[in-house]
């Protein structure tokens, strides 16, 4: 199934593994690998393919903010909101906000 904004799951944050057990690392990896695809897969900066990060383009926001779930689950809300984000590498992500720091 092609990973589109309005395929993306809302369901629970995790899945259940052959043997019975509760795994929320398979369920997270799938969700997120859907949505790099879906955002192009590459850092659009660099063209970089590995450690990709989502950057939410035209917000700022006050205090930090965490990643694994939290990030996850912001992105694909941000996407079916049709707000703007975009794959970073690491690297240029935190150039970019480097940038973001100075202006102020």
């Amino acid at each position: 199934m092609e990973a589109t904004a309005e395929s993306l799951m809302f369901g629970p944050k995790h899945s259940v593994t052959a043997n019975g057990k509760i795994s929320t690392i398979g369920l997270y990896r799938q969700r997120r690998a859907a949505l790099i695809k879906l955002l192009g897969g590459h850092c659009v900066w660099c063209e970089r393919a590995y450690k990709l990060e989502f950057h939410h383009v035209n917000e700022r926001r006050e205090g930090r903010f965490k990643g694994g779930w939290q990030a996850l689950l912001r992105a694909e809300k941000d996407i079916r909101e049709g707000k703007e984000i975009v794959l970073l590498c690491e690297d240029c992500h935190i150039e970019c906000h480097r940038g973001e720091s100075e202006e102020e």
